[in-house]
């Protein structure tokens, strides 16, 4: 059976512990970083605290409604959400990985939930990668300007946050 995962990169953080108490599915996981639902049979939603929100079968529809759910538990929520996709096909006759996605034998809930958790993750990644290419980019620009001039063209304020924008980037949550 061919099976659709989706991942996105919502905010900047979500607040797990309080989505926890207020969202009422069938929680299968949980700790302190991350909430993994059960909502129906072969459907799974899995929040992570670095702000990803990922969906096993569910359709665009269903994926809004949740999104514009959980959205007031965020932080820093973003205008666009980075996404990421990865077709799972079960019950296959061997383990077989692809780009962007994999073959497995079986179909167990906790290999299903791995594989949610590194497409998430990937997600993630691709985030923070986004975000150190601007600050390499504005970095370098700022350099430039001091070896030719000699003294930054930037104003402490602005210099205060990119050093703010800096320190984030290097903590991420995952």
């Amino acid at each position: 059976m061919l099976q659709q995962v989706l991942s996105y990169q919502i905010a900047d953080s979500i607040d797990i512990r309080m989505f926890k108490s207020a969202f009422k599915a069938d929680l299968y996981f949980n700790d302190t970083d991350e909430l993994f639902y059960i909502i129906d049979e072969r459907q799974y939603i899995y929040v992570f605290k670095y702000g990803v929100v990922c969906f096993l079968n569910y359709d665009a529809i269903k994926i809004s409604e949740f999104l514009r759910l959980i959205s007031s538990y965020c932080r820093n929520k973003f205008d666009q959400s980075l996404e990421e996709e990865f077709k799972i096909q079960t019950n296959s006759g061997k383990n077989k990985i692809g780009f962007n996605s994999i073959e497995i034998i079986g179909e167990d809930i906790e290999v299903l939930r791995l594989i949610m958790l590194n497409v998430s993750q990937s997600v993630a990644l691709d985030y923070y990668h986004e975000q150190t290419t601007k600050m390499m980019e504005e970095t370098n620009y700022h350099t430039q300007i001091l070896e030719t001039k000699g003294r930054l063209d930037i104003s402490g304020i602005n210099l205060k946050k990119i050093h703010r924008a800096n320190a984030r980037i290097k903590k991420p949550h995952c």
